[in-house]
């Protein structure tokens, strides 16, 4: 019997508009701003503002840096006939999960806190699908795995008209 299933991919990646060099001209511009700021309030006599804005510019460059480290991080689900794929790459690890299709389940959990974590589960095994965790009542931020809860209510949508 030959199946006209299409192979269905979401691949979830932080938007980085920012390179490097721009990202280097955002925090001179900001260094450069809040040091002459710092610089009349030493001069006017109060120089306690100058170790502050020395601590908040460090604060802003690794704010930087951390969104420049995990740039290349990203959140990928590939649904084909047989098989479905969850991977997660960030800067210290690579995960892969591959499960039969057929055997796998969606599955959105309370946890012991109050908040929602949806899971996929074979054979008794069970894989988070989103590592953030949301309140019910706020919305999470977009990932694959919302891409394929959609996904999952629009397939049962269908089934009911097939």
């Amino acid at each position: 019997m030959a199946s006209n299933f299409v192979e269905v991919s979401f691949i979830a990646r932080p938007n980085c508009a920012l390179s490097i060099k721009g990202m280097f001209s955002v925090v001179a511009s900001i260094a450069l701003l809040s040091l002459v700021i710092a610089f009349v309030f030493t001069m006017a006599g109060a120089w306690l503002v100058l170790p502050f804005a020395g601590l908040e510019l460090i604060a802003v460059a690794y704010a930087f840096y951390f969104i420049h480290q995990h740039a290349q991080d990203y959140e990928s689900i590939v649904i084909n006939e047989t098989h479905l794929a969850i991977e997660k790459h960030d800067i210290h690890s690579h995960r892969q999960i591959v499960i039969q299709r057929y055997w796998a389940q969606v599955q959105l959990r309370n946890r012991p806190d109050g908040e929602q974590a949806l899971f996929v589960r074979s054979h008794g095994a069970r894989a988070p699908l989103h590592e953030q965790r949301a309140t019910p009542g706020t919305r999470p931020p977009t990932t694959a795995s919302h891409s394929i809860w959609s996904l999952i209510q629009w397939e049962q949508a269908w089934q009911g008209y097939a």
